[in-house]
């Protein structure tokens, strides 16, 4: 790909996001951060973003819920989702689509996995 990609990062973790957006810089990609799922919502729906790096594990509005919230919006569909989690029992098929998930990735993130996930859900999207 050409064009850098503008990621959103959703994760309240501020070690998670500082070593997310360092590697998505390394990457050159841009990227946005967003603490909760509220915003990560409310970002996700108000800018255009390539890819979303969604954490599972938030409070309040889980990753799951907020990704359904962002995904019954117009043409939401099209917006590639990464759940981020930390459990070894992550849903890595099954439920996914319905969930809107088009990936898992385990913390913590290995950098050559995760940009190899992010060129293939962003491949299969456009």
């Amino acid at each position: 790909m050409t064009d850098a990609l503008h990621v959103l990062i959703v994760e309240d973790n501020l070690i998670n996001q500082r070593v997310l957006s360092l590697m998505l810089e390394t990457l050159s990609y841009t990227c946005e951060i967003a603490g909760s799922g509220e915003e990560g919502v409310s970002l996700a729906l108000s800018k255009p973003f390539d890819i979303v790096l969604m954490d599972i594990g938030l409070p309040q509005m889980d990753g799951i819920a907020a990704t359904q919230k962002i995904r019954i919006q117009k043409n939401a569909n099209l917006l590639p989702v990464i759940a981020l989690t930390g459990h070894a029992q992550a849903d890595k098929g099954g439920d996914s689509h319905a969930l809107g998930i088009d990936a898992w990735l385990m913390k913590p993130i290995d950098k050559g996995i995760l940009q190899k996930t992010i060129q293939s859900v962003t491949l299969n999207k456009h």
